[in-house]
């Protein structure tokens, strides 16, 4: 029979480790520019298991793996990255930049009573009439962008506003605290329509709002159908149609 080897614990030791209070916080582990940071993501997890398996307790909240062209920042219970940082992503303003700043905050490493830790979204009910001007303005955006018919617009559109109401309902189901209250914060790995869900699936498809939410919408919508619990409003088998940078 075959054994397996066994690599001693003092090989694992993390580039770099960030302390607060005298205790590690989160650690990076750098590569070189020419690697590939898939086939090492299990590395610096590796480190946060067995720092976090310590008799000082779950210490470490991320883990940065870098190769100086790409970022990616990590929480050690999550498979998929919180964050995906480009170099040129490393300037002032910018939007993932302020959250990975945000994140590493003092403020936040030394939080270990949150049992989130991520970037997160704010959901707010707005007046009528800014709603409105939300809707007016992604129709012409459309429009521009890629230059279709009126009637098919509003179809692409149409299509587009049945996954946010989708995703905003499940929201509600689990937090009904959103109906009575004007605006909610929520970890963003519970809203499936968003910016950072469009980038993490990016890698398995180009264009997952139409190959994964709405694909998932219309095979949901048949069961329905079936069930003579509702009636169709889009062509079988359809698709949305507009091009994946549109909808970003």
């Amino acid at each position: 029979m075959g054994g397996c080897a066994v690599i001693p614990q003092r090989k694992y030791k993390p580039d770099f480790g960030l302390r607060a209070n005298r205790k590690i916080r989160w650690i990076v582990e750098a590569k070189a520019p020419n690697e590939d940071l898939d086939a090492h993501e299990w590395q610096p997890r590796a480190y946060c298991m067995l720092l976090n398996g310590t008799k000082v307790g779950k210490t470490v909240r991320f883990h940065l793996l870098t190769n100086g062209g790409v970022a990616r920042l990590y929480n050690p219970d999550l498979n998929e990255a919180i964050l995906d940082l480009r170099f040129s992503d490393f300037v002032e303003g910018n939007r993932k930049f302020d959250q990975l700043r945000s994140l590493l905050s003092k403020d936040k490493i030394l939080d270990t009573n949150s049992s989130y830790v991520g970037p997160t979204l704010r959901l707010e009910k707005l007046p009528l009439p800014e709603v409105n001007a939300a809707f007016s303005w992604c129709h012409q955006h459309i429009y521009r962008k890629d230059d279709i018919g009126q009637s098919d617009r509003f179809s692409e559109f149409v299509k587009l506003i049945s996954l946010k109401l989708m995703s905003d309902r499940r929201i509600r189901d689990k937090h009904p605290e959103i109906l009575v209250n004007e605006a909610i914060e929520l970890p963003v790995t519970e809203v499936d329509f968003s910016l950072l869900w469009i980038e993490l699936n990016e890698r398995n498809t180009p264009n997952p709002i139409s190959d994964i939410l709405f694909h998932t919408f219309m095979s949901d919508m048949k069961g329905e159908i079936a069930r003579e619990r509702r009636k169709t409003i889009f062509e079988e088998n359809d698709v949305i149609k507009l091009k994946p940078d549109t909808m970003v």
